[in-house]
């Protein structure tokens, strides 16, 4: 399994702030899902990101595929309890910064 740490944090801070708006904002919330199963051709990088729960292996003619640490963080805490579990709701930090938005543009107020 490969380890893809920085891709757990990222999926833990969004989906945390996903769920913050729904349990705090209100928002209508219909789900979620990771970017991609695997690692694929990105139109501005080529096959340089990686974004998916597996790795492909671009250089290999099989394709060989392997898991990467993500995949598992994401079946235990997501897709295991539909969603984080109600233990990780409760311990939400709620921060707010306010925004304001004009024109599509956000300034630090």
């Amino acid at each position: 399994m490969l380890n893809d740490e920085q891709r757990i944090d990222f999926f833990n801070q969004y989906i945390n702030e996903v769920l913050k708006a729904y349990l705090l904002d209100g928002v209508d919330v219909r789900g979620y899902t990771a970017w991609s199963l695997m690692d694929n051709f990105e139109w501005h990088s080529g096959y340089t990101e990686r974004f998916g729960l597996h790795h492909v292996d671009f250089e290999s003619p099989e394709r060989t595929r392997t898991a990467k640490s993500s995949s598992s963080w994401y079946a235990e805490n997501i897709i295991k309890n539909n969603g984080f579990s109600a233990a990780t709701k409760l311990k939400i930090t709620l921060c707010y910064v306010p925004l304001v938005v004009t024109l599509g543009m956000a300034a630090w107020i």
